[in-house]
């Protein structure tokens, strides 16, 4: 009780802004079978989802499949050279249209039940044996349906499934200067390296947690940092960005205030984490999808600079492999803790998670502090819970 009152005095400012909520999470909210079901409308399917990015398509005809809210889409790269994402799904008998997982089209995409055939922008252009359906029918009303909002910014295709989701930019907020900053280039730009997948049995919003908070490193991989440098000593920053958040840090104080060699966790609600190694200039994201409310699977990608030789994005594969994969120094690590938080939340106890570090400090504070966290709950629960969202 003293330690609870303790917290209290010390967050005056946060609880009569209602942001002392946030310091609590419910273990229901990583348990909920009713929860997980009810995220898939509320969160994924109201918020701008990433699907790929604009060099995975970068020809007329070359496309990628995903998933978004369990729905099956397919990013199309059009022979106006133009993005967009439509529903997976044949008009004719609901049948996926294209079950390659990426490729290229040669200009169309025939569904393998009955030859329904389309064009890259979505029109039906030809129907075997069209006579059967009479006059009434005509090709022009039967196109693929288009996902409601595809755009990009800066070679990353974000979706949403809600017609009336803000504009992208307008969602990102706060988040914007710092996704362009990785981004963006003076000279050649990002492309996809490399792809992968692993999956983990614990709640996706344990994962998004762990890429945001700095409070594990010296501890969880306290191995690999006395294996690298021989001790962990950093500074750096955990940002509250609304409903976003970030941490960035690098040796010194100095080095974050020069820019220099600084390496920045993004995320980006709900479930989209980009991450920055400033020294050695690789990128990658983490796309943290949700299986199963007891279930995850994380979608790695590696990116690299245009221009890169080959002997250089071999030693891009091998620093990624080492930190971000499965088997890698951090990787392992993060998953098994997962595992054993989602196991030890199932425990029928009456006590809530604790995200209060950093509660009395400012949205800009210490890289050990839980800003993020907290935005992201406050994200999660306005869309979960607010009676508008009903």
């Amino acid at each position: 009780m003293a330690h609870q009152a303790a917290v209290e005095e010390a967050s005056r400012t946060n609880i009569a802004s209602g942001e002392f909520d946030l310091a609590f999470a419910d273990r229901s909210y990583y348990t909920s079978q009713p929860l997980f079901e009810a995220e898939q409308d509320k969160v994924f399917a109201r918020t701008w989802q990433f699907a790929g990015h604009a060099s995975e398509v970068a020809e007329p005809g070359s496309f990628k499949r995903a998933k978004i809210a369990g729905q099956p889409l397919l990013v199309v790269r059009g022979e106006d050279g133009g993005i967009r994402a439509f529903f997976n799904t044949c008009r004719h008998r609901g049948a996926i249209v294209e079950t390659r997982e990426t490729g290229q089209c040669g200009g169309s995409f025939q569904c393998l039940y009955h030859h329904w055939r389309y064009d890259t922008l979505g029109q039906l252009r030809a129907v075997p044996m069209p006579d059967g359906y009479g006059d009434w029918f005509r090709r022009e009303d039967y196109p693929l349906v288009q996902v409601p909002r595809c755009e990009t910014f800066f070679g990353l295709i974000f979706v949403s499934l809600d017609p009336a989701a803000a504009p992208l930019e307008e969602f990102l907020g706060a988040m914007k200067p710092h996704l362009a900053k990785q981004y963006s280039t003076s000279g050649s730009p990002w492309e996809m390296l490399a792809t992968y997948s692993y999956r983990f049995k614990a709640n996706w919003k344990l994962f998004v947690e762990n890429s945001v908070e700095g409070y594990h490193a010296p501890f969880l991989h306290h191995l690999a940092m006395r294996q690298l440098a021989g001790g962990f000593s950093i500074e750096g920053r955990a940002l509250d960005l609304g409903i976003h958040g970030m941490i960035d840090w690098a040796d010194t104080k100095e080095n974050i205030e020069h820019d220099v060699r600084v390496q920045t966790h993004l995320l980006v609600f709900p479930n989209f984490l980009s991450l920055y190694h400033g020294e050695r200039d690789v990128l990658a994201i983490r796309q943290v999808l949700p299986e199963a409310v007891g279930a995850t699977t994380v979608r790695f990608y590696s990116l690299v600079r245009h221009d890169t030789p080959k002997e250089a994005r071999d030693q891009v594969l091998s620093h990624f492999n080492l930190f971000w994969g499965p088997g890698g120094r951090n990787g392992a690590d993060d998953a098994l803790t997962m595992e054993l938080m989602q196991e030890g939340l199932a425990a029928k106890v009456d006590a809530k998670v604790l995200v209060a570090r950093g509660l009395d400090k400012s949205p800009v504070s210490d890289y050990y502090d839980e800003q993020p966290l907290r935005a992201f709950w406050r994200g999660w629960r306005k869309l979960m819970f607010s009676e508008t969202n009903s």
